[in-house]
């Protein structure tokens, strides 16, 4: 089972929608300010956002928000 919090829990999963991109690898920036890198392990759209905003779930239960358009150029190769 993914860690998952309760934010992500009630969003709608797309991810079959982007199945490049679900086990690839992108670099975040942690809250001391340090580059992590990390997997994404699901993804999701908010109704409350802006159209073409997606939720990445990542392998640490966390998740950010990038735009569909923004998402190829940060996924690393």
């Amino acid at each position: 089972m993914r860690k998952m919090n309760d934010y992500v829990r009630r969003l709608e999963e797309i991810s079959e929608d982007y199945p490049d991109f679900v086990g690839r690898h992108i670099a975040v920036r942690n809250n001391c300010g340090f580059v992590e890198i990390r997997t994404i392990t699901g993804i999701f759209t908010d109704p409350d956002m802006k159209e073409y905003a997606l939720v990445l779930l990542l392998d640490d239960g966390k998740h950010i928000v990038r735009r569909a358009r923004e998402l190829e150029q940060e996924i690393l190769p």
